[in-house]
């Protein structure tokens, strides 16, 4: 027998592998039936352990691998460090572009039970960092982030391989939000 994510244990005459063993994980038989009514066999699964390994996109620190049980949630781990340019850990997608399932929040912690029936490669998201406000209520651009940020929230299309290779300088005056 076949299950996604689970090792087959054998047949035993009660749930989770109690009782009597009559079949090993392979299908060999084991011993003697020793049953006088008709009995039911029940398989024994084992959950597979796999392991996550953590692509930062450039980023540094936080967990590089960690192992996961199928079916369970994974643990929480150590998210890397802000990404240059003003950019915030999002989380950890299995696609680079983040169309695939999220099994990572901001903090590292797990948000979905584990489906990936193999060894996974889980891809950083980053989130454009908000740019502050001043005083006189003025975003102050910092970094490349910023100004992306301010570009998503005025709906302007942003392709992202979009490189920033200067200082920007706003002339006198005030960039102010339109929304």
């Amino acid at each position: 027998p076949a299950r996604t994510g689970y090792t087959f244990g054998g047949y035993f005459t009660a749930r989770d592998g109690g009782g009597t063993e009559y079949y090993d994980g392979s299908g060999a038989p084991q011993g003697i039936w020793k049953e006088s009514q008709p009995t039911t066999l029940y398989a024994k699964w084992t959950a597979n352990i796999y392991t996550i390994t953590f692509e930062k996109d450039g980023a540094s620190g936080g967990s590089d691998d960690t192992a996961v049980t199928y079916g369970q949630l994974p643990l929480t781990i150590v998210p890397p460090s802000p990404k240059a340019g003003g950019f915030i850990f999002a989380g950890y997608n299995t696609k680079p572009d983040g169309t695939g399932i999220d099994y990572y929040d901001a903090h590292g912690t797990g948000v979905g039970t584990w489906q990936e029936p193999k060894n996974t490669t889980l891809y950083a998201q980053w989130n454009y960092e908000a740019p502050q406000k001043d005083s006189s209520g003025s975003y102050q651009i910092s970094n490349p982030g910023n100004l992306l940020w301010i570009a998503q929230q005025i709906k302007t299309v942003v392709p992202f391989n979009l490189k920033l290779t200067a200082d920007i300088v706003i002339p006198s005056g005030t960039w102010k939000p339109i929304w």
